[in-house]
């Protein structure tokens, strides 16, 4: 196995030929796929499986913010122990950019997805698979296609291994990229002063409550 620098998302169907459509044509990469059916998607075939080494990710819910609005609040979620998280994920090659002899090859990816784990079902129903122990890492990168157990990794992770905190609705533009993006911040509904009870009605389960007593939304 080795580490190599990859773009993030594979085009569906017939790719563009040059750059700057590629650049533009962002709408037609698909950056997740449920881990469930991957085997049966058409790339499979030609893809391999890998892991993205990722210090977190967001996920996103609809909370109320007062006077019948609401406000999409992301959350970033990390491990609890601070290491990075390993993502099962698969790849393939780009078609190749430049022109002449500057033409070279690209390696795009997308990250795989599972049911959520019960700790995080209060904020989404669905999780990236993560590959929580060397076994895993070795049954997903090395298994060939045809051998089952690779479809083993492909579960929620138990809970307790992750944590998270509510962050900037900065990060609801997708080109923000400042050093804030990550850093915990009181919730929207809990900056709006005027209304208590979105406060409380909207409130999502810290990392030290119990999931079972948190109100969905």
């Amino acid at each position: 196995m080795a580490i190599q620098r990859m773009t993030w998302g594979i085009y569906r169907g017939s790719r563009p030929r040059d750059e700057s459509t590629r650049a533009r044509a962002t709408y037609e990469r698909a950056y997740n796929a449920r881990g469930e059916t991957l085997k049966e998607l058409a790339l499979f075939r030609s893809a391999r499986r890998c892991a993205t080494l990722a210090n977190g990710f967001f996920e996103w819910r609809d909370e109320s913010i007062g006077g019948g609005k609401t406000i999409k609040q992301p959350y970033y979620v990390t491990r609890a122990d601070g290491e990075p998280l390993v993502i099962a994920s698969v790849c393939v090659d780009e078609i190749a950019s430049g022109s002449g002899s500057g033409k070279r090859a690209c390696e795009t990816s997308m990250c795989t997805t599972s049911t959520t784990s019960t700790a995080l079902e209060w904020l989404h129903d669905r999780m990236p698979v993560l590959l929580t122990s060397d076994e895993d890492i070795k049954r997903w990168c090395l298994t060939s296609n045809g051998d089952d157990g690779w479809e083993r990794c492909i579960k929620p992770c138990e809970d307790g291994y992750l944590v998270w905190h509510p962050v900037t609705t900065k990060v609801n533009r997708a080109d923000y990229r400042a050093s804030d993006a990550v850093k915990p911040t009181k919730r929207a509904a809990e900056q709006n002063v005027g209304s208590i009870a979105a406060l409380f009605a909207a409130a999502p389960p810290s990392k030290k409550q119990k999931h079972t007593t948190t109100p969905l939304t």
